[in-house]
């Protein structure tokens, strides 16, 4: 006959360690609960925020402005035409120009004394144009004429004058204040009636170019005035010619000045 298992209030031994068992479960339960729920706030840890950081535009770099001193050096300024077939050049410190084969002479500056010997050695009908050129002024950089003999019709001179002025000095007003006087304010020897005056650019620059006629070296005589301004310098090219001449050399005129150029 098979034993039976002692009871205690009713139930047996396994059934009352399950229940403990099942107890001492839920006390533990219980126990962690309590426990966090007691817990001082300052030892629960705060939950962690995400930062939600907002999405920068991208910029577009402004351009870049270069200052004064970046400023790309000018190019050299050259002459804004070829110049015809035979030609030649003449040069002085800071400016060249182009005028026909026939012409000689050059520069009065570094030069002076060599220019005045080629014009010397021409002889005795040239003798005028070399007492002008002992007796120029230091603003007369370069002094060309023509070697063709022309007679009763006279000789025609080109002259190319440097004059600093100051850069507020407009090219009416340095016209207008010593068109007939030199650097000095004394009246010239010179004295022109100005017949024309003309706007112009030269090397892209502010020009004028003057029509006149005047008594040269006691001489009537007509002539062309071109003045560029450039910076603190105001350059002169004259071309004086015989009357009879001037068609002719109003157009050689023309086509010298385009190949006038500044050096430095």
């Amino acid at each position: 006959m098979k034993k039976k298992s002692k009871r205690y209030y009713g139930m047996t031994m396994a059934q009352i360690q399950i229940l403990a068992g099942a107890a001492v479960g839920g006390l533990l339960i219980v126990g962690i609960l309590l426990a966090f729920l007691l817990m001082p706030a300052s030892n629960l840890a705060a939950p962690q925020a995400v930062e939600t950081k907002a999405a920068t535009p991208t910029k577009t770099p402004a351009p870049t402005i270069a200052a004064e001193t970046d400023t790309p050096t000018a190019p050299p300024v050259i002459a804004t035409k070829i110049p015809p077939t035979g030609w030649v050049e003449f040069t002085t410190q800071g400016a060249a120009i182009w005028l026909p084969g026939s012409f000689t002479g050059g520069d009065m500056g570094a030069d002076r004394e060599n220019t005045i010997a080629k014009v010397t050695k021409l002889g005795r009908y040239y003798r005028s144009v070399t007492t002008g050129m002992k007796n120029a002024n230091k603003e007369t950089v370069m002094w060309m004429l023509d070697k063709t003999p022309r007679l009763n019709e006279g000789i025609t001179n080109v002259i190319v004058s440097q004059i600093a002025s100051p850069e507020d000095v407009n090219l009416d007003e340095y016209i207008k204040n010593n068109l007939n006087s030199d650097s000095n304010g004394t009246p010239t020897t010179m004295l022109m009636t100005v017949n024309q005056t003309k706007k112009i650019t030269v090397l892209g620059r502010d020009a004028r170019r003057l029509t006149i006629s005047q008594m040269f070296f006691g001489q009537e005589a007509v002539g062309l005035i071109y003045y560029v301004k450039d910076s603190g310098n105001i350059w002169a090219i004259m071309y004086i010619f015989s009357s009879k001449q001037y068609v002719d050399m109003f157009a050689n005129a023309e086509k010298s000045i385009q190949t006038f150029y500044i050096t430095e």
